[in-house]
């Protein structure tokens, strides 16, 4: 029906249009080739139209396929159908019909090619692109012949990309021209997926249109690409359906998932109520893409106002692809509303805008090319989602660096560029709120660091490029049009022309040369007669384009260091670039400054450019120094040329550039042996023993060094002989400098002499000038030695020692040695070690509660003499039986540092646990799945072992509260505690394990395990609290951890400081956590006479210490509070406080009260004499006699072994060592 409806019309033009002959013959011609159309497909239509004019029917094929009656993907057949190719139009010219970019391909691209080879704009020279070679891809070489087809023929952008401005410049070019012949696309293996799937997607809500509203999100379509690869959808159809004018939608675009819009341009419904959003995207293979198909509203809508329509999805275009799926899909319908005033937004020029085309330099950073201003209108806040800029200019994405979108509220934003340079999109998070009436300024900022003779335009290419949204109705805004209607790149807002805002333009520059000191060649030393020494280093840097100059002037500056007046040479001075080319000179200097005219091109980027010259060997003396400066740059780097643009240039700074002095020193090594070879014992046996070091300071030389032979002085005690010693070498690091032949192996000596060995090396040693080298030298002690025999090391008196030679002079080098002698290495035997209990801690005994794993028990010092020692045995004993097992541990554990050497579930049968390791190697890593198995100790070192264990978690038929469990290192034999020496292999045992220094047993303090432990803190008061009555003035916490715990007794000491008459009186405890007081008021009165206190008893009331402090002891009344303990349950804290409810002030100045909670210093002795390792459990009528009874409290034990906790159960302890109360807890003083 729409097909007829359009023939009709198009009848009706035909008959005013042509003549009246054309018009039938034509009208028939065309009503066959529409019926086949429409009946079968373009290619039915080929033996109907036969007879034909081609040219009049191409010109109508072509108008049915802008119009989209023939779809894009039957367009080919149909052209080829009357007569024409499908690629080109009437008159030869290729009919393009969508935008081509790099990566796009097709018989249009190949089109193109042919188009620019014939035009003159040569693709390729040879291979693909080039003239009878054509190919449908479009490359970077595409890219260039379309840049320089668009700068001659006055396209702008020059930018490579060939869109609607290209086609429409081409149209006009090619009116009547040449056909060039395209081929058809060739096979082989698919570059594209072979496959589109089209479903619905999550649907918008049905809602209204209003005015003046962008991006109303009518239909959501999901494209899925298929696995084999990428697809690109050419175009998207949507029809107009439901009662709803086509006027009532001013344009359609599609929308990407994250917000961009996919369409360039928005399209308008045509004469079948359809568009075809035609501007391509491509689905990654195997992925989804959910774009929204959205329409933008009119400014006035009032006669369409109730009208309901729908913007159905009816053909997606793929190209080649394969598209299933069930069309068409049907979104949301929205009921268009003419009096929803929804926001607004007007657009100004911003101030930091340049207004003006300018010229800027490569290397600017920072720079604004375009500012925007918005403001919200008064209909409602707006937020700011996105701004997308077009870079029409003609520079690549490559040129400009730290593209950033800026506010003028300080904000900053990354911005995304796309594949093709064209568009950087700043999204801002969360959007930007800018409040009716006020304005909010974007800018466009970033470096320019390449693209000489190029330009920069970052406009903003549409309206619906600033994405904004009502903060009250949330409809988006299209901003409002400019009002400029004519000029280019001039910073302005448009009414009805692309750009919308057309920017100002940026000339890129010429590039530019900057010269700088290099630290390549840092400050040092040169000799006299040296060939080649650096005498300095600069760094010259060039950006935006390679650069050419053909003058280059140094300064030379020398002192003389004795004022002697010699005459000194320097000759041969030649410029070096990086790669160790001479890129100037040589020249002999003479004067003070040295001329050269070389051509030098400096590459783009940072190089380094060496001075070097050969020093005369007679003249210069140590200290002289020299100095090279490369002379105003500004001006004495002559005919600097851009060897892109052409242009000169001048380099910067203008000011001399002077690199690092070097100071002329004749060749010098001194040899020290070095003081980092402590004195040690050595392993009778062990091999490559390091028995000397020699530190070799070429700090003070002028040139480098070299090295091949070396001898040293051998000082040994009266009954040592040299020759017990073999395989002597020497090394640089771990690398042996004397091997084979060159291995000295002493004999014919005898003891207690002073003996000089000489080595041999291999080949030269280097030592750079300048710098230090550290030698050592090894040898295996073998077991001719005996016990407590000694050597050192240094140099013989005078005369030449060492072969040294200057590297660049050849001149031999006398070195100074220092003959004070190394440190003095003993031999032994072998070593030792012991253990003893690691106090660096401060170990005491912890509790804990039951069940916690990985406890410290115990920490070990394992200590070495003279070699470094490999553990293989290793013993613990449990030292508290009386009141604890090998069931009180569930699981042992060993550490080195934080690496696990062992773990076991010990039986600790008869009391000991033995471990054995491997002495030769870990075993794994140390990680918890994976012990090392392996426990080394180095030589005169030591290593801290800690132990730790798993405790038993109580229950009826398991654990005891209170138990202590105390380990040491076991009464240890032979065979329990033994170690193997590392370099002797001798297997000894400790010599010492224990604390007092004797063989014997170490004890550590240990912990204990309770069912549940309470934890103290204190509180701090509140800024600003004073003693008033009622007022707080002690405060803490208790926190139950690892079950419940209750509280039955609290001690405080309390002082008071002030005038007659004070009086602190009427105290509470008060759990804060329950809201409820724990006792009646205590009162106290603010003397120290023990018969004013109310309540003399020690518990739940006061009495005073001998220091006059009053001390409060608070157990909860069972009548105020309901019962005698506090319960706190697992894992919780309750706050108590304690307040004063009566305060009494004599009036003078700083009256106070200060208050403390008290511990108590050791356990219970009990009503019993069982010793407190043993009685593990308490009554409180037990403890309550004692003198450390200032905190009670239980784990509630018996509720887990029998009926439950009471006064009467042996489960209550006191505060020693308490979480918090291993001493009292802090005081707090409050003062008036």
């Amino acid at each position: 029906m729409l097909l007829r409806i359009f023939i009709r019309k198009l009848l009706n033009y035909m008959s005013k249009k042509f003549r009246k002959g054309i018009a039938s013959k034509v009208t028939v011609t065309f009503l066959s080739l529409s019926t086949a159309l429409f009946v079968s497909g373009a290619s039915m239509a080929v033996p109907l139209v036969a007879h034909a004019q081609s040219s009049d029917l191409s010109t109508f094929v072509e108008l049915l396929i802008s119009l989209g009656i023939i779809p894009a993907d039957k367009a080919v057949a149909a052209r080829a159908a009357v007569g024409g190719s499908s690629g080109t139009t009437e008159g030869g010219a290729c009919g393009f019909t969508r935008d081509l970019t790099m990566s796009s391909t097709g018989n249009d691209v190949k089109c193109l090619q042919q188009y620019l080879n014939g035009a003159g704009f040569q693709v390729s020279v040879s291979g693909a692109g080039s003239p009878g070679n054509e190919s449908t891809y479009f490359g970077a070489k595409t890219k260039s012949a379309v840049a320089a087809w668009q700068a001659a023929n006055g396209v702008a952008p020059v930018a490579g990309y060939f869109g609607a401005r290209s086609r429409a410049r081409y149209v006009a070019l090619t009116a009547g021209g040449p056909m060039p012949t395209p081929t058809p696309t060739p096979t082989g293996i698919p570059s594209v997926g072979t496959g589109l799937r089209v479903d619905p997607g999550t649907q918008p809500a049905n809602s209204l249109a209003p005015e003046n509203a962008a991006r109303v999100p009518f239909t959501r379509v999901r494209l899925t690409a298929a696995n084999d690869g990428d697809v690109t959808v050419n175009s998207i159809t949507v029809e107009r359906t439901g009662l709803l004018s086509d006027s009532a939608l001013s344009g359609i675009v599609v929308i990407d998932q994250d917000g961009t819009q996919i369409s360039n341009v928005a399209k308008t419904l045509n004469a079948n109520h359809q568009a075809v959003l035609n501007d391509a995207f491509v689905i990654p293979r195997g992925t989804s893409k959910e774009v929204t198909i959205a329409a933008n509203m009119p400014a006035s809508n009032d006669a369409r106002a109730g009208e309901v329509g729908y913007l159905s999805v009816i053909g997606v275009d793929a190209g080649g692809a394969t598209v299933s799926g069930s069309l068409p899909i049907v979104g949301a319908g929205h009921t268009i509303n003419a009096t929803l005033s929804i926001g607004s937004v007007s657009v100004d020029t911003g101030a930091l805008d340049p207004r003006t085309n300018v010229t800027k330099e490569v290397g600017t950073t920072g720079y604004v090319f375009s500012a925007v201003k918005f403001t919200a209108g008064s209909g409602e806040d707006v937020i700011i989602e996105q701004v997308r800029w077009n870079q029409s200019g003609s520079v690549a994405s490559s040129d400009l660096k730290n593209l950033k979108m800026t506010d003028s509220k300080g904000g900053s934003y990354d911005v995304v560029v796309s594949s093709d340079g064209k568009y950087s999109t700043g999204k801002i998070a969360g959007g930007l709120t800018v409040l009716k009436g006020d304005s909010i300024e974007f800018n466009m900022k970033g470096d320019v660091d390449s693209g000489s003779g190029r330009t920069v335009d970052f406009d903003l290419f549409r309206r619906t490029d600033v994405v904004a949204r009502g903060a009250t109705f949330g409809y988006y805004i299209t901003p409002a049009n400019g009002t400029d209607t004519s000029g280019t790149d001039d910073s302005a807002f448009h009414q009805d022309t692309n750009p919308w805002y057309d920017a100002s333009q940026i000339e890129v520059g010429t590039g530019s040369l900057r010269v700088e000191k290099s630290n390549s060649v840092s400050a040092g030393n040169v000799t006299a007669g040296g060939t080649n020494q650096a005498l300095g280093a600069f760094t010259i840097e060039a950006k935006g384009e390679p650069m050419t100059f053909t003058s280059f002037v140094l300064n030379i500056a020398t002192t003389d260091s004795d004022a002697g007046g010699e005459v000194a040479e320097l000759t041969n001075v030649t410029v070096y670039n990086a790669s160790g080319a001479a890129v100037m000179g040589p020249k002999d200097f003479t004067k003070t400054s040295i001329t050269f005219t070389d051509s030098v091109t400096v590459p783009t980027g940072a190089q380094v450019y060496t001075v070097r010259g050969k020093l005369g060997s007679t003249g210069w003396e140590n200290n002289d120094t020299i100095a090279v400066s490369l002379q105003t740059p500004a001006t004495k780097i002559t005919s600097i040329t851009g060897q892109t643009t052409g242009r000169s240039i001048t380099a910067t700074p203008a000011s001399n550039v002077t690199a690092n002095t070097q100071t002329v020193k004749a060749s010098a090594l001194t040899v020290t042996p070095s003081s980092a070879l402590f004195a040690q014992n050595v392993i009778i046996g062990a091999n490559a023993v390091e028995l000397g070091r020699f530190n070799l300071d070429a700090s003070n030389s002028g040139d480098d060094l070299r090295i091949t032979s070396i001898q040293v002085l051998a000082y040994t005690s009266s009954t040592m002989d040299v020759d017990d010693l073999n395989t002597l070498q020497i090394f640089d690091g771990e690398t042996a400098l004397t091997t084979g032949s060159n291995i000295n192996n002493p004999s014919g000596n005898t003891a207690g002499g002073d003996i000089e060995l000489t080595f041999t090396l291999d080949s030269s040693l280097i030592v750079t000038k300048g710098t230090n080298k550290i030698l050592k030298l090894k040898a295996n002690a073998s077991t001719g030695l005996t016990a407590d025999e000694t050597i050192a090391f240094d140099f013989s008196d005078g005369g030449q020692d060492w072969a040294v030679t200057g590297v660049t002079t050849g001149a031999t080098v006398t070195e100074t040695l220092n003959t004070t002698a190394g440190s003095t290495l003993t031999f032994k035997s072998g070593g030792g070690y012991e253990i003893t209990e690691d106090t660096s801690a401060g170990q005491s005994q912890t509790w804990y509660p039951s069940g916690t794993q990985g406890v410290t028990i115990g920490a070990f010092r394992f200590k070495t003499t003279t070699e470094a020692m490999a553990i293989k045995a290793f013993q613990l004993q449990l030292s508290n039986t009386s009141s604890s097992t090998a069931s009180d541990i569930t699981a042992l554990y060993v550490y080195d540092g934080s690496k696990l050497i062992a773990k076991k579930v010990p039986q600790f049968n008869s009391n000991v646990e033995n471990f054995t390791f491997n002495t030769s190697a870990a075993e794994g890593d140390g990680s918890a799945s994976s012990p090392t198995n392996f426990l080394e100790i180095p030589a005169d070192n030591f290593k801290i072992i800690t132990v730790k264990a798993d405790l038993v978690g109580i229950s009826t038929v398991a654990g005891t509260s209170g138990r202590l469990i105390a380990i040491n290192t076991g009464p240890g034999s032979n065979v329990q505690q033994k170690a193997v020496g590392r370099g002797s292999g001798t297997e000894v045992s400790p010599a010492v394990w224990a604390s007092s220094g004797t063989a014997g047993t170490t004890t550590v303090a240990g912990v204990r395990y309770f069912r549940a432990v309470p934890k103290v803190e204190i509180e701090s008061l509140p800024a600003g609290t004073s003693l008033v009555s009622g007022g707080v003035i002690y405060k803490f916490k208790v926190t139950a951890q690892g079950g419940d715990v209750g509280i039955y007794k609290m001690t405080f000491k309390m002082s008071t400081s002030g005038g007659a008459g004070m009086q602190v009186d009427q105290i509470v405890l008060r759990d804060d956590t329950l809201a409820q007081d724990l006792t009646n008021a205590i009162t106290v009165i603010g003397t120290t006479t023990v018969t004013q206190c109310v309540d003399t008893h020690p518990i739940g009331g006061c009495n005073f210490d001998t220091s006059g402090n009053a001390r409060l002891n608070i157990v909860p009344d069972n009548t105020s509070f309901g019962q005698t303990w506090v319960r706190i349950p697992e894992g919780t804290s309750h706050t108590f406080s304690l307040r004063a409810n009566t305060v009494a002030l004599s009036g003078t100045t700083g009256e106070k009260v200060t208050t403390q909670l008290l511990t108590d210093a050791a356990v219970p002795v009990g009503t019993t004499t069982v010793a407190w390792g043993k009685k593990l459990t308490f009554k409180i009528a037990a403890i309550e006699p004692d003198v450390n009874d200032d905190f009670i409290w239980t784990d509630f034990l018996a509720e887990a072994t029998s009926t439950g906790t009471t006064i009467n159960t042996n489960d209550w302890f006191n505060g020693y060592r308490v979480n918090g109360l291993e001493t009292d807890l802090n005081s707090v003083t409050v003062t008036e």
